[in-house]
């Protein structure tokens, strides 16, 4: 496997994927990104088991090959480097990572432990601009629970019909809702999703850049998928509290 990559790139991509990495864990393979090279693509994969995140940039790509790479670790060198071509080579089970005067070689686990990217088939989706819909969730999220007893209140409760988006959150204690009209012509009906709050707050943020980012629904995910860059979920289930009744 050999790749080089500009570091401006590289490094924003492991930003982006960050998020993803297991804070403690007691599987070292959870504190790792997964670099795929393939085709001209780099792929970037982080898991915790509960979020999964991929982003793909382009990249030279000289031999095809996968690997597992510490995380932290690698953002660290990154950051180090000066703005010029980053050249990763694997061999055996160390990688060589060089950029100009500098050079480093890190250990690397096996991509086979790595868990899968989730495999998803979106039912219902709605696609909206980033910007907009990050205030709406700045003004709600912090109003969430964190009591594990009622993991429905860990969540933002989105419904987006007839223009207008509308993001609810409560602790049973305070209420926040927001409401702001937005064009949603393409959508056939309704989309209502419980999304788990610290989710939706990470998944726009590191997708900020983007115009516009779709929010899809599946059985048991919430998926955001904005430019090179997706984003996969735990969905809470149940049902909403009566949050009407509270508003005079």
């Amino acid at each position: 496997m050999k790749f080089t990559v500009s570091q401006s790139s590289l490094t924003q991509a492991i930003g982006v994927v960050m998020k993803g990495v297991a804070s403690a864990s007691t599987l070292p393979i959870l504190s790792g990104v997964l670099v795929k090279a393939q085709d001209g693509i780099l792929e970037f994969q982080t898991s915790n088991y509960t979020i999964s995140i991929r982003h793909r940039i382009a990249a030279h790509v000289e031999e095809e090959g996968e690997m597992v790479i510490p995380c932290k670790m690698l953002s660290n060198i990154t950051k180090t480097l000066p703005d010029a071509p980053v050249t990763f080579e694997l061999s055996e089970r160390q990688v060589l990572i060089g950029c100009e005067k500098s050079s480093f070689r890190l250990n690397t686990l096996d991509a086979n432990d790595f868990p899968e990217f989730p495999a998803y088939a979106i039912e219902s989706a709605v696609e909206l601009p980033t910007d907009i819909l990050s205030e709406m969730v700045g003004r709600v999220w912090r109003v969430t629970s964190t009591d594990k007893a009622r993991p429905i209140l860990g969540g933002v409760h989105m419904k987006v019909e007839n223009n207008t988006v509308r993001l609810v959150a409560t602790d049973s204690f305070r209420l926040a809702v927001c409401d702001t009209q937005v064009e949603t012509s393409t959508l056939e009906g309704s989309f209502e999703l419980n999304v788990p709050a610290d989710a939706f707050n990470d998944a726009l943020s590191i997708m900020a850049s983007q115009a516009t980012i779709m929010i899809g629904a599946t059985d048991t995910q919430v998926v955001f998928e904005a430019g090179n860059t997706t984003y996969v979920s735990r969905r809470i289930e149940g049902v909403y509290p009566n949050y009407k009744q509270l508003i005079p």
